[in-house]
Formats: C-alpha cells, sequence, structure tokens
C-alpha cells in the first residue's frame, strides 16, 4: 500500500507473479460502516441467528407434539 500524500510505502503484499497495475483510493465495505455501526450490525447479526434458532427447536418441539398427539388418538 502506498500513502500517496506522504509519498511512502505502507505495506507490501506478496501476491506472486509480476503485477502491472496499482489499486489507489479507498475501499469501503459494502455498507460503509463504521466501527460504532459495525458493532450494532455484528449483534443484531447474532441476534437473529439466535432468534432463527428458537423458532426451528420450537418447530421440532411442536411437531412432536403434534405427531404424538395423532399417534395416541389411533
Amino acid at each position: 500500500m502506498v500513502d500517496l500524500p506522504g509519498h511512502q510505502v505502507v505495506k507490501i503484499f506478496h501476491v506472486g507473479g509480476q503485477p502491472h497495475f496499482i489499486i489507489t483510493g479507498l475501499y469501503p465495505s459494502f455498507l460503509s460502516l463504521t466501527p460504532q455501526q459495525a458493532s450494532l450490525v455484528s449483534i443484531l447479526e447474532n441476534l437473529s441467528h439466535y432468534v432463527a434458532a428458537i423458532i426451528v427447536v420450537l418447530a421440532a418441539i411442536i411437531a412432536i407434539i403434534i405427531n404424538r398427539r395423532k399417534s395416541t388418538r389411533s
């Protein structure tokens, strides 16, 4: 990586071969989140995974209960 305003090399990445170009400028994430926003998104993502897991477990329990009630009636 090159610090263009400072005219100095910041980091060198070894990519193999002989690259013939330099990628310059900022490379923001898809959503361009600040660290605080990224933390909130991470928390919400984890929470949504837990909620989805709970829904799957509850659906399985309800399906088992309904299946047992049907089998005891027969």
